[in-house]
């Protein structure tokens, strides 16, 4: 609530002004440290406003989320959990990431299909989830999630997303042959920034002859 006050009154007080770190401190001073004698020292005061990073009397936030995440990820490849009884209600986006993310190199269609049948997840309309489901997808030779692979490449643009998901087909021969088959739908609407990545994963160059 302190804090909360503070940084109030300090808009208010200077909004639409240009001000110096040296104006800051001084304000901090007469508004807010007076409030809570001794809690912040001149020391940490100016470690906080001269030194790069956090610093070091920092209070970080904790969170056990992704913990909670990993012990149903857990409990479900062993077969203590079906899918319908993980927590997923509320997972946030990092939650599902991490979920997908760190599955087993074991994994395999079956499975996926177990998770696909419960969530929808090939059907998802968030591109980052989707992006990490469609690399399963391709590892475990997922078929029913490649009509929504060759949707997903030529619908974004976006080359963090369908780097490498080329990339990962590419990696085998009947995936490279749906590589080129999709690049050649898809590379007329990429920016030419992703082009010229893109070329350089599906249509590389033939390399040289070595001589004799």
């Amino acid at each position: 609530a302190a804090i909360d006050g503070f940084l109030r009154s300090w808009f208010d007080a200077y909004a639409f002004q240009t001000v110096t770190t040296a104006q800051f401190r001084a304000y901090l001073e007469q508004q807010l440290l007076p409030t809570r004698p001794g809690a912040v020292t001149a020391a940490e005061l100016d470690e906080w406003l001269n030194s790069p990073g956090l610093p070091s009397f920092a209070v970080l936030p904790q969170s056990d989320a992704f913990t909670k995440v990993d012990a149903a990820r857990t409990d479900w490849l062993a077969g203590r959990r079906s899918p319908a009884e993980l927590p997923t209600a509320d997972w946030t986006t990092f939650e599902w990431l991490h979920f997908l993310d760190n599955m087993p190199a074991s994994l395999g269609a079956a499975r996926m299909a177990e998770l696909d049948s419960a969530f929808r997840i090939t059907e998802a309309g968030n591109a980052e989830i989707v992006h990490v489901w469609l690399k399963l997808a391709i590892r475990h030779g997922y078929e029913p999630a490649m009509p929504r692979l060759e949707e997903y490449l030529v619908g974004i643009g976006r080359r963090k997303l369908i780097r490498p998901l080329y990339e990962a087909l590419m990696e085998t021969p009947a995936g490279r042959v749906r590589a080129a088959r999709i690049y050649d739908r898809a590379r007329p609407g990429y920016h030419p920034i992703a082009v010229a990545t893109l070329d350089a994963i599906v249509r590389p160059p033939a390399k040289a002859a070595v001589a004799r």
